[in-house]
């Protein structure tokens, strides 16, 4: 969820015909969602929410070895192993529950104290988006990787553009300082033509 911006049901719901290894392509296509029947892979909300996300070399390796780790959890369980497909299963292969992640990252709290309170699921999506726009990429690409609209991320995220204005402001200030107190003077090409 934190290195690919994924809501909760995309990420528990993605499944590994969704990762092109060879192209280095995670495409985002289905939710995991309650339904009359219980848990089911689900058609995303929006058109928008379908992307097609880049496949870090670091997501790669963890994503082999998980895999790896999936298919000997299989071999252990045998026939009880229910292959659901996904990337993120339960204990026995099938859907993972909505609740699972939360209880997760509260286990992952209670071990490290050191970080912050208050952490749940949807933080991993927040802090994939924070630490885009905190890099420099313009709203418009942020909004195509999380899956979101323009006007969503520039509200949602108004106070993170402007500390990024803000930072780009203190380059210019100190620019012009530096100008300022060079005592060679400025010279300005002239054009001719």
């Amino acid at each position: 969820m934190l290195q690919l911006g994924l809501r909760s049901g995309e990420a528990r719901g993605l499944r590994w015909v969704d990762i092109d290894f060879l192209d280095g392509v995670v495409h985002i296509e289905k939710n995991v969602g309650e339904t009359f029947n219980g848990l089911a892979l689900t058609e995303l909300k929006t058109k928008r929410s379908r992307r097609k996300l880049p496949l870090s070399p670091a997501l790669r390796d963890i994503l082999i070895e998980h895999k790896n780790f999936l298919e000997e959890q299989s071999k252990v369980l045998g026939s009880m192993w229910e292959d659901s497909g996904v990337v993120c299963p339960n204990v026995t292969g099938g859907l993972m529950a909505k609740s699972t992640p939360s209880k997760a990252i509260k286990r992952i709290l209670n071990a490290r104290k050191s970080l912050p309170r208050g952490l749940h699921p949807h933080s991993m999506r927040h802090s994939f988006v924070s630490l885009l726009i905190a890099s420099g990429v313009d709203v418009v690409a942020v909004a195509g990787l999380a899956g979101d609209s323009v006007p969503i991320i520039a509200k949602t995220y108004a106070h993170s553009f402007q500390e990024r204005e803000a930072a780009a402001m203190d380059i210019v200030g100190t620019t012009f300082a530096q100008l300022a107190s060079n005592q060679a003077p400025l010279k300005l090409a002239v054009i001719e033509g």
